[in-house]
């Protein structure tokens, strides 16, 4: 959301960009959406992966769903720019593919406590079987 600065509005980036590719052929407009995701404790990276959705730059902007480049950002998987594909875009989402590996981390090999507050702590256990979140027993107030 950089490109032209922060004050410029997504139709003046898309018509700069297609402006810049108006005689660039489709082959040569790729385009990559990259998610990386890490999951630390203080300092120490403890993993990190990423997802990646790869496609082209369209000839014009098309669909009203999405957000930021989804418009002009065409996927030759789902046939459409990302704007379009609603619902399906989940099944090509770098977000989604960074957040499922995460996700499948966690489930392999994690235990995380998590300090809330000096008096209370979260405990997010995760194994084979599917995450529990652990919440400490609250103090009767009876």
């Amino acid at each position: 959301a950089r490109f032209l600065g922060a004050d410029a509005t997504y139709q003046a980036r898309f018509d700069e960009i297609l402006r810049r590719l108006v005689d660039v052929p489709v082959r040569q407009r790729t385009a990559r959406f990259v998610c990386a995701l890490a999951v630390a404790e203080g300092n120490q990276v403890l993993f990190e992966t990423c997802g990646v959705v790869d496609g082209h730059i369209a000839h014009a902007p098309k669909g009203e769903a999405g957000f930021g480049y989804d418009p002009i950002f065409f996927s030759p998987q789902l046939g459409c720019t990302l704007a379009e594909a609603g619902e399906a875009k989940a099944t090509v989402s770098h977000r989604a593919q960074a957040v499922a590996k995460i996700q499948a981390l966690l489930d392999e090999r994690v235990l995380f406590v998590v300090n809330i507050n000096p008096e209370s702590r979260v405990k997010v256990v995760s194994g084979p079987a599917k995450p529990e979140l652990v919440l400490p027993a609250r103090p009767s107030t009876g």
